[in-house]
């Protein structure tokens, strides 16, 4: 509570600095705050058990993803992956997977439109749609033997092309470190 923190610095003699976004509604972290400020300690207690188990699934699926990523082949130019992978992957793990290569394969800096992953998902997991391959967040996805292919879009004419995609980025895009912070 910022009244007990604000008495000991006090007590101490220490200075402070109030930032004035840790009072701004507009910052989740400072609605939630008010909101379990609120709360009885039973219901308090209910939802950190809630969000502590929300928290391992969220850790377990993206583990679940970065296994997946584990067997997809990768060169310069583009990645593979069996459908047959892709497959025996949750359907959150699929999605994740998906969407960390087609960030790294177009350089997209954001993920895409979560309707328009989970349309390709599908596409991708039946193999329909795809022969002559659909491009999202910068990235061409094509269907090939069994596989799916992901390399970065064809520029357009007026373009000029990338520097190609960064797989390097995949690994780190299904690695996310506030995980640990939701574990309580």
């Amino acid at each position: 509570n910022f009244r007990e923190l604000r008495a000991e610095l006090e007590a101490r003699t220490i200075s402070w600095i109030d930032d004035p976004s840790n009072t701004s509604e507009r910052f989740e972290r400072v609605r939630m705050r008010s909101l379990t400020g609120r709360m009885d300690q039973k219901a308090l207690a209910q939802a950190i058990r809630v969000m502590d188990g929300l928290a391992h699934m969220r850790a377990a699926m993206m583990a679940e993803a970065s296994a997946g990523l584990a067997q997809v082949e990768m060169n310069d130019a583009a990645a593979r992956i069996g459908v047959d992978i892709l497959g025996r992957l949750g359907s959150e793990a699929r999605l994740r997977l998906l969407e960390a290569l087609l960030m790294a394969a177009g350089g997209a800096e954001t993920a895409p439109r979560s309707e328009a992953l989970k349309r390709l998902a599908d596409r991708v997991s039946r193999g329909v749609g795809l022969s002559g391959g659909v491009t999202l967040a910068g990235a061409w996805v094509r269907w090939d033997n069994g596989a799916v292919i992901l390399s970065q879009a064809p520029p357009r004419r007026d373009e000029v092309a990338g520097a190609g995609p960064a797989w390097d980025r995949a690994g780190p895009l299904l690695a996310d470190p506030r995980l640990g912070a939701l574990a309580v």
